[in-house]
C-alpha cells in the first residue's frame, strides 16, 4: 500500500503507469474492496502537474481512461515543446538599441515625397486617358450623363 500511496511520475506516462498497475494489482490482491474512484485519485496525484491539471477537467472514471487522457496531453506537451524549441533562442527578448534613421526613407527607397508625385503623376496620366476615352474616372465603365429631374 506505501508503494501505491509513494509512487510518483519521474520519466514517461507508460513508465509510470507500468509501475502504478503493478502496485494497484499487489494491493487488489490483499484488499479488492477498493474501488475507481480512489485509484483514478491516486493515478492522477502520482503524474506531474502540467499532465494533471489537463486530467483533472476531463475527470476520468477508470484508471484506463486516465492513461489514455495522460498519454495523449504527453504527446501535446512534447509536441508543443518541440515547436517552441525549433526557433532560435536570439529571436526571443531580442534588445534593439536607439535605432538609427533610415537614410531613404518611404517606399522602395523613395523619398515619401517622390513617390507621392509618381502617384499623381500616375493618377493624372490615368484621368487623361479615361476622360479621352470617355470612362468614368472612378470605375472605368462607359460613362453616360443622365440627366436626373425632380418630379414636380
Amino acid at each position: 500500500m506505501q508503494e501505491l500511496l509513494n509512487i510518483k511520475q519521474t520519466v514517461d506516462v507508460q513508465e509510470y503507469y507500468d509501475r502504478f498497475a503493478l502496485a494497484m494489482h499487489r494491493v487488489l490482491i490483499h484488499n479488492n474492496h477498493l474501488d475507481g474512484v480512489f485509484f483514478v485519485s491516486k493515478f492522477l496525484q502520482g503524474l506531474q502537474l502540467d499532465i494533471r491539471a489537463a486530467l483533472v477537467l476531463h475527470k476520468p472514471r477508470t484508471v484506463d481512461v486516465a492513461l489514455s487522457l495522460a498519454l495523449l496531453q504527453d504527446d501535446v506537451l512534447e509536441t508543443q515543446s518541440k515547436s517552441l524549441n525549433r526557433r532560435p533562442h536570439k529571436d526571443f527578448n531580442k534588445y534593439q538599441g536607439k535605432q538609427t534613421p533610415n537614410p531613404q526613407p518611404g517606399v522602395l527607397d523613395a523619398p515619401p515625397e517622390e513617390a507621392k508625385t509618381k502617384f499623381k503623376d500616375k493618377l493624372q496620366t490615368l484621368r487623361a486617358q479615361r476622360h479621352a476615352q470617355g470612362l468614368c474616372m472612378k470605375c472605368g465603365q462607359k460613362y453616360a450623363y443622365m440627366n436626373y429631374s425632380r418630379r414636380t
